[in-house]
């Protein structure tokens, strides 16, 4: 209900797909719990039109890094308490290099996408698919490639085996003459 009030009022809302990045950046299939209800608000409401904006945020670096680290190795998730955040936000007045931020084309809700059912209106698994995947593209077409990115590529597409500086630098080198190629 607080949904479609705020679809109605027209008021700006703003959540992240749930499952649209793995941790190494990789897009991975969204989860349309919220996409559902604001579809859900869009067709029972009376606005007949929604605009979703798809927005790419990219960060330089990440303060918790060494958690991710610890976690792929093994090491439990830190519960997230009162403590936890406080040392997060700690973490957060050291210089982490920039935040970049990117918004890609609309992508619309409205009634033409939905079929007419006793109950009223709604959208297909299918169709919802679509409109999360259009997001979702939407998004990862305007992710920046960062030169953190491009190190982390490389050293993962490297598998278990470590670089020189030397090679590092060829690898770089490489990505960044095919970026070239691709504008």
């Amino acid at each position: 209900h607080y949904i479609k009030y705020l679809v109605n009022k027209r008021f700006p809302l703003n959540w992240a797909f749930e499952g649209t990045r793995s941790r190494t950046g990789k897009l991975t299939p969204p989860r349309y719990g919220m996409l559902r209800y604001v579809v859900d608000a869009v067709l029972e409401s009376e606005q007949n039109c929604l605009q979703l904006i798809p927005v790419s945020i990219a960060y330089d670096q990440l303060p918790d890094v060494s958690e991710y680290i610890s976690e792929h190795r093994g090491a439990e998730k830190q519960k997230e308490s009162l403590s936890f955040i406080g040392k997060f936000m700690e973490k957060l007045s050291r210089p982490y290099g920039k935040i970049h931020v990117r918004f890609g084309d609309a992508v619309a809700i409205d009634r033409q996408q939905a079929t007419k059912t006793a109950g009223g209106w709604d959208i297909d698994n299918l169709t919802m698919q679509k409109l999360a995947f259009k997001v979702a593209v939407e998004a990862n077409r305007v992710t920046p490639v960062t030169f953190t990115s491009l190190i982390v590529f490389s050293l993962l597409e490297n598998g278990y085996r470590a670089l020189t500086l030397a090679e590092l630098t060829f690898e770089l080198q490489s990505l960044e003459s095919l970026l070239d190629l691709f504008g």
